[in-house]
């Protein structure tokens, strides 16, 4: 069993991470939100997607999703880990990355060994390849 990390319990990750815990990963889902990991841990999606509320009390149920706040605490055993976070827009249009890259420095700064990354989140055409 894969273990997988999707960090960003918005739309795009929480359906991400269900749809992973459904066709057979560990998946451990972050949130800087206590009061939202809470809820979800407790089976309450907030809001409405035909069929994902039975989908994530199975994974539940199952023990195949979980949910946290601690970024290095999933990253650290996860092969893959997807950053699904929001980037509200700066006044020039572009996109905010700060949290993205706030998160890019957690993960290289407190997990050992080569992980893939997948950057979910909407961004500007080279992000990914920023060297600062």
């Amino acid at each position: 069993m894969s273990t997988v990390a999707v960090i960003g319990t918005g739309y795009v990750g929480l359906v991400a991470g269900i749809c992973f815990a459904e066709i057979g990963n560990q998946v451990i889902c972050v949130d800087i939100s206590e009061e939202r990991v809470a809820s979800l841990s407790e089976g309450k999606v907030p809001y409405y997607e035909p069929g994902l509320a039975d989908l994530l009390r199975s994974a539940l149920d199952n023990q195949s999703i979980g949910f946290t706040t601690d970024v290095s605490w999933a990253a650290r055993d996860s092969k893959v880990i997807f950053i699904t976070v929001g980037t509200p827009s700066n006044e020039d249009g572009s996109s905010n990355t700060d949290a993205i890259f706030g998160i890019a420095r957690e993960i290289a700064l407190t997990t050992p060994g080569p992980r893939t990354i997948v950057l979910k989140s909407t961004a500007n055409v080279g992000t990914a390849a920023w060297e600062g």
